[in-house]
């Protein structure tokens, strides 16, 4: 008899946690709610706000907008940066990595190209799928590197905040499919 009055506290407290945190929710901002989402809400915040800072934006479709642009920003600027660090690491398997990922970002740009083309129609779902090979192309690069100490250091921030900023483009688009 203790065991079941325990599984049905356990189960109003569950309860009441999701209609409290639903209640805190209804009454927050489209991007407060967007970015919760995410798996780090505070770079979803900070990229937001910096892509934007002169305009509180609560429309999900602008916010789509600046989340591809910003994620093709990212990529662009991480591919410039890698075309130019190739030539400064002397390390032949190094440089080899390195242009394996440059040939992923650049593919990662053509796919976000594409993908931001599909947004515009309206094809969320087609954003959803492309997007996602950006997001691997940009892990590969990650992986390329395994435990290596020495470049992989110049490219874990910018992998990481990319696959974050494509991330956000497939929660946006998740968000205006449904």
């Amino acid at each position: 008899m203790a065991s079941s009055s325990l599984g049905s506290s356990s189960v109003v407290k569950v309860y009441l946690h999701v209609v409290i945190l639903s209640i805190g929710l209804a009454g927050c901002s489209v991007v407060t709610r967007l970015c919760l989402k995410t798996p780090d809400p505070k770079f979803c915040l900070s990229a937001i706000a910096s892509s934007n800072p002169e305009t509180d934006i609560d429309d999900l479709e602008i916010l789509g907008v600046i989340s591809i642009d910003s994620a093709l920003a990212n990529t662009t600027a991480t591919l410039q940066f890698l075309q130019e660090l190739v030539g400064f690491v002397p390390n032949v398997r190094d440089k080899a990595r390195l242009r394996r990922c440059a040939k992923l970002y650049a593919y990662a740009i053509e796919i976000l190209q594409e993908s931001n083309e599909d947004y515009k129609k309206g094809h969320y779902q087609d954003v959803i799928f492309k997007v996602s090979f950006a997001y691997h192309a940009i892990q590969y690069c990650e992986d390329s590197f395994g435990r290596l100490r020495s470049t992989v250091n110049l490219l874990s921030g910018p992998n990481h905040d990319l696959e974050l900023l494509i991330l956000i483009v497939s929660i946006i688009n998740q968000e205006l499919k449904d």
